[in-house]
């Protein structure tokens, strides 16, 4: 499809792991995410399944996977606002999932995600969190262009009121035509660096709208005098945000996007994806926190706050 990726004889090129593309409900895929994490911070350590050599082959881990079935999945720290229609959402039949990295409220089901887990010590990636932020989204500008998709990085920062992440942007965001069209997050831990990132592949405007404006809001804007900005705001919103269907003019496959997303991360950080399946002891991990974390609703409506 692309040109082989050149090899450099002489140079030591870092082998990561490319956990491939795998649908969870919302509670399994942050509890992988964050097993993938705690194991990075315990890599010396010995891990079920792997042992010796094996362990060191790789020293990074990326992942790419959707959601099944459709969940909104909110920032470690983000409290629970007007912004959200948990009426709507709960006949639409959408999860909802306390990420354990910060930002806002991100719908998916129509996106692909990705994290990322590595050493913060790493020397290929930059050890700031928004000098991370930008190699990293410079790998993900990488694979787009492959597409035919030429993104921005975002360098001026716009604030929304709204509880939804894609209302607002923030730097180094990914646009298409001046619009955001991906939103991360990182969880930094004891060395160790988790980045989410959600990239909106179709058009989910209508069913974005439903669920991030409250019946509080619909109210104040059909009441005669009610405020210009608040007007403005209400028909604003969407127009910050588009998928990457809209501006292909037509339906992208998900294997073809995430391949070349492998590909533009292997030639920004110069490094080799090896795939490779989850450890013993990180499947274990992943079990034990989807259970006592993930799932349960006082983790989802407190956070961090409860622990």
């Amino acid at each position: 499809m692309w040109p082989a990726k050149a090899t450099y004889i002489g140079f030591a090129v870092q082998s990561w792991r490319l956990v491939d593309l795998t649908a969870h409900n919302a509670f399994m895929n942050m509890a992988i995410d964050e097993a993938i994490l705690k194991a990075s911070i315990q890599q010396g350590k010995p891990q079920e399944g792997l042992q010796g050599k094996q362990q060191r082959e790789w020293v990074g881990t990326i992942r790419f996977y959707t959601w099944t079935p459709a969940a909104i999945s909110i920032g470690c720290m983000q409290k629970f606002s007007a912004d959200f229609n948990l009426s709507q959402i709960e006949q639409l039949g959408l999860a909802l999932v306390r990420r354990p990295t910060g930002g806002r409220a991100v719908l998916h089901g129509g996106d692909l995600t990705y994290s990322l887990v590595f050493a913060e010590n790493n020397p290929i990636i930059p050890r700031g969190t928004m000098a991370s932020y930008y190699k990293i989204s410079q790998a993900i500008q990488r694979g787009l262009a492959l597409l035919g998709l030429p993104a921005q990085l975002c360098h001026e920062r716009k604030i929304s009121r709204s509880a939804f992440c894609f209302a607002g942007k923030a730097k180094y965001e990914i646009l298409l035509q001046g619009k955001k069209v991906m939103g991360s997050a990182q969880r930094r831990e004891r060395g160790a660096v988790l980045q989410q990132g959600s990239i909106m592949v179709e058009n989910q405007r209508e069913l974005i709208q439903r669920i991030f404006s409250s019946p509080r809001l619909d109210e104040l804007f059909s009441v005669e005098g009610a405020s210009r900005d608040s007007r403005a705001e209400e028909v604003e919103f969407g127009s910050e945000f588009t998928s990457l269907e809209e501006v292909a003019g037509g339906p992208i496959a998900i294997c073809l996007l995430k391949e070349a997303l492998i590909r533009g991360i292997e030639e920004e950080f110069d490094i080799c994806l090896a795939r490779g399946p989850l450890t013993g002891w990180e499947k274990n991990e992943s079990e034990r926190l989807c259970q006592e974390k993930y799932s349960r609703p006082l983790w989802t409506i407190r956070g961090y706050r409860n622990e």
